[in-house]
């Protein structure tokens, strides 16, 4: 059994609108000791769906109908109760921004030591000495534990974010676009520790970015979000190679590639659709070049389109030819 499986799952916010659909039937899992990456434009879901395998949605926010099934128990019917014992032990979460994980008047060991002593009945002196280790752990120089966040870099306090969320010794770390904002030397230093923690802790990851260079270099597997819906996942190697849905063909050109003869970034025009009133056929349509009048009355179902390579489009079986087209500037300027 997988370590995580994410089952038809569906989350829904109230707004002044309306019921938006976050989530709409997302089926995902993840093995023990690998790694998931999520990847899609801001607004796709990938963030709603870290809050809801955690259940920390916010108050607007519910989870309507479906399944989250971590090591064989159901995080959608505990109590709250439950759900603390859960959180910290089993699965722990790494947040865009470690100033909104970090207390700004509590020095950085005490709050890795509290949250060890919550839920383990260890002396403070052996907590503290545990913080101390996961600070460098993390490679934060042991002196910094009596230090407050503000003393610390953007880069440090990352690192801190990292350690108090590995207190416990999660078997899933859920880490939600764990560098934004961070410069791009300090990034890869954050990600290759993280992969070596990975390594060494026999840890799964849930990782959680808009950059699909990070993806590659750090995940086994990556799932492509659009509108509340997964779109196309598999290995990472055929799906960034040979993608068979139109979206990920999209996000490919709109990231530098070093290796590719040409240097033009090509967006991918238009805005994802509002889920309050999504659209009745498949929710790329309005800003697809390959669009057919069938796409905007069918909901493409996933298929498997190649052995572990899944995609939702009508015309996975041209995608080598919509490929080749897609590499164009001015295919897109059509959509």
């Amino acid at each position: 059994m997988p370590l995580l499986a994410i089952e038809r799952l569906r989350v829904e916010y109230q707004t002044r609108a309306g019921v938006a659909r976050a989530l709409d039937d997302v089926s995902l899992t993840l093995g023990d000791n690998e790694c998931l990456g999520l990847v899609g434009e801001s607004g796709c879901g990938k963030s709603t769906l870290a809050l809801a395998v955690l259940r920390v949605l916010p108050p607007n926010g519910r989870i309507a109908s479906g399944r989250i099934v971590l090591d064989g128990t159901d995080v959608t019917v505990l109590s709250p109760r439950e759900l603390r014992r859960l959180r910290w032990e089993r699965m722990a979460l790494v947040p865009q921004s470690s100033m909104n994980a970090l207390d700004p008047v509590y020095r950085i060991g005490g709050q890795i030591a509290e949250a060890i002593r919550a839920h383990r009945s260890t002396p403070a002196v052996e907590a503290r000495r545990a913080a101390g280790d996961l600070l460098a752990l993390t490679e934060v120089h042991r002196e910094r534990i009596d230090h407050y966040p503000h003393e610390l870099s953007g880069g440090t306090r990352q690192r801190v974010a990292i350690a108090m969320a590995l207190a416990l010794g999660p078997a899933l770390l859920v880490a939600d676009e764990p560098t934004t904002g961070l410069d791009v030397i300090v990034q890869d230093q954050i990600l290759r520790r993280l992969r070596e923690l990975r390594r060494d802790r026999g840890m799964a990851v849930l990782l959680i970015t808009h950059d699909m260079g990070v993806v590659a270099e750090n995940c086994d597997r990556v799932a492509v979000m659009y509108s509340g819906r997964v779109v196309e996942q598999g290995a990472v190697g055929p799906v960034f190679a040979e993608p068979l849905h139109p979206y990920t063909m999209g996000l490919r050109n709109a990231f530098p590639n070093l290796l590719a003869d040409a240097a033009e970034l090509i967006s991918i025009p238009g805005s994802p659709p509002n889920l309050v009133e999504p659209p009745a056929g498949c929710r790329f349509a309005d800003r697809c070049p390959f669009v057919l009048e069938r796409c905007r009355t069918t909901d493409p179902p996933l298929v498997e389109g190649a052995p572990g390579h899944w995609t939702a489009c009508l015309r996975w079986r041209e995608a080598d030819e919509l490929r080749g087209r897609a590499r164009s500037g001015a295919t897109w300027q059509t959509a």
